[in-house]
């Protein structure tokens, strides 16, 4: 089964992150086949000096570089990759990404998790703080990052892929009924029938949704276990959600649905909550959800944009610490 949907800050801050975390902070990004030789002098020079001393013993680049290049290697690479497709695709479409459309990534950044988390401008610029020590999202990689991101709006609003049809059909979901479930999902359904049994038996309410909570977090499949398999709030008439889903989301809160055969295994889900409908606003209040709605759809378009653009590219890794890294990365 594909992801499910994830909303709120986290949401906007995850999808920030997979949609383009990078390597360079230029609108021109480097080129991947530049020779050693070609490179600063400085720069070659650097790579024949110990890059640290524990204890005052020297750990060589070459040493470090294997095992950096295994922890982490495919995720970078994968940046520059993306930074490679980026720069050709707006060079194509003769698209300029200045300091003005990457201030304007900021910007929009804080005003949506300002807005998710009903925080302060300042507080909302601390959690993204936060968010970036986690990810390991540094000065240059962060300013990379926004640049990226504005690539990739350019483009997705240059091409016209969220026109004001699909902005409507989305703010009609915004204002639906909402359903908030957990979802568990094993290898086999052996797995997953000891697990649903095992919730069964616990009556409805706090203890059935937090022992749930625990067994999606040790061992579900599905890419929610990170946050106790909770997803939503979701449309559960959303047709993008596959059709077993949306039955399985039909119940009451506290339910559990029966067995699901899901496309990555065996699983089942459970109702947390029903948020009702909202009534359709008028005015300013009708303009503000319209722009959520854009702006959601602009960003699930980049993460898809981002996607294409990295699946065709061609890429031969050569060093081995790296090409492990690389073979072994989870596929989107």
């Amino acid at each position: 089964m594909r992801s499910l949907k994830t909303t709120g800050v986290c949401g906007v801050l995850l999808a920030l992150c997979s949609v383009s975390c990078g390597g360079s902070s230029r609108s021109e990004l480097p080129n991947l086949a530049e020779p050693a030789s070609q490179r600063p002098a400085a720069a070659r020079a650097s790579s024949d000096k110990p890059l640290v001393l524990v204890d005052g013993v020297p750990i060589d680049a070459a040493a470090f570089d294997g095992r950096l290049h295994e922890a982490a290697g495919a995720v970078v690479l994968e940046e520059f990759v993306l930074d490679q497709k980026l720069s050709a695709a707006c060079r194509d479409a003769g698209i300029s990404i200045d300091k003005s459309k990457i201030d304007a990534e900021r910007a929009l950044l804080l005003a949506n998790i300002g807005a998710d988390a009903g925080v302060s401008e300042d507080q909302a610029g601390a959690m993204i703080d936060r968010f970036r020590k986690a990810r390991g999202l540094g000065p240059g990689r962060y300013a990379a990052l926004l640049a990226r991101n504005a690539s990739l709006r350019a483009l997705v609003r240059q091409n016209g892929l969220v026109d004001d049809a699909a902005v409507n059909i989305g703010v009609t979901q915004e204002l639906s009924a909402k359903v908030l479930a957990r979802i568990f999902v094993a290898q086999n359904d052996r797995t997953a029938s000891e697990a649903l049994a095992e919730l069964q038996a616990i009556p409805q309410g706090p203890a059935r949704s937090a022992r749930f909570s625990a067994m999606a977090f040790q061992s579900s499949r599905d890419p929610s276990s990170q946050r106790g398999g909770l997803f939503g709030p979701v449309d559960p008439t959303d047709p993008t959600l596959p059709s077993i889903i949306r039955t399985a989301l039909s119940g009451s809160p506290g339910t559990l649905s029966s067995l699901l055969a899901l496309d990555s295994g065996f699983g089942f889900v459970l109702i947390e909550d029903q948020i009702a409908a909202r009534p359709m606003p008028s005015g300013a209040e009708l303009e503000l959800v319209r722009e959520k709605v854009r702006t959601r759809k602009e960003r699930e378009a980049m993460d898809t944009l981002a996607a294409n653009l990295t699946a065709a590219a061609r890429v031969t890794v050569i060093d081995e610490p790296l090409r492990w890294s690389w073979d072994a990365r989870p596929r989107r």
